[in-house]
């Protein structure tokens, strides 16, 4: 889905993380990009990890879809 950073698409490639300011804020308006389902999606924060630098959350739904938000509206660079 458009505008969403998918951690279940980058996982079978090698990829330099992204910058936070490149995601999408978190939202529990939106549902999964797989399913739809808007209940029960875990969500974990990280500062920064193999995929992303900087603050961000990872999310996951019962389908197995996972997903990167950046945690405000306003993104800092983590350059």
């Amino acid at each position: 889905m458009k505008g969403r950073a998918s951690v279940e698409a980058s996982a079978d490639m090698p990829t330099k993380a992204v910058d936070v300011a490149t995601l999408p804020p978190l939202s529990n308006q939106r549902g999964c990009p797989r399913c739809g389902a808007r209940h029960e999606i875990r969500v974990h924060f990280d500062r920064d990890c193999a995929l992303v630098r900087g603050d961000h959350f990872h999310r996951r739904c019962r389908c197995g879809q996972e997903w990167l938000e950046r945690c405000s509206e306003h993104p800092v660079s983590a350059a």
